[in-house]
């Protein structure tokens, strides 16, 4: 391997280093007992298939579906009351509006 750049950096404030004209956005870092710290790049992918262990975790999501095993419906009524306190807080010239308020809403939209 050929050395390209070689400089002395500092740590900052927030305990970073800065790397002059990286070539990768990612890499993988590896801190040594003695003081060492190894860089190597990663380039993130999308993969190219669905996993074998995603795949069998849908299936069996949609076995117990077809079996009735469902989890009680999940209430999203909150969600429309909030979009509607929203909008009143909006109207009002206000974007703030307090947690009691926001809970009122909410309560009334589940009425």
């Amino acid at each position: 391997m050929e050395v390209i750049n070689n400089y002395d950096v500092h740590i900052d404030s927030k305990k970073r280093v800065t790397l002059r004209g990286a070539r990768y956005q990612f890499y993988n870092v590896r801190e040594y007992d003695n003081g060492c710290i190894m860089l190597e790049p990663r380039e993130l992918a999308i993969p190219k298939e669905i996993s074998s262990r995603t795949l069998s975790s849908m299936d069996k999501a949609i076995r117990n579906f077809k079996l009735g095993q469902v989890s009680d419906p999940v209430d999203l009524s909150g969600i429309e009351a909030m979009k509607r306190a929203s909008r009143i807080a909006e109207e009002n010239g206000t974007s703030d509006m307090s947690l009691d308020e926001i809970n009122a809403e909410i309560a009334d939209a589940r009425k």
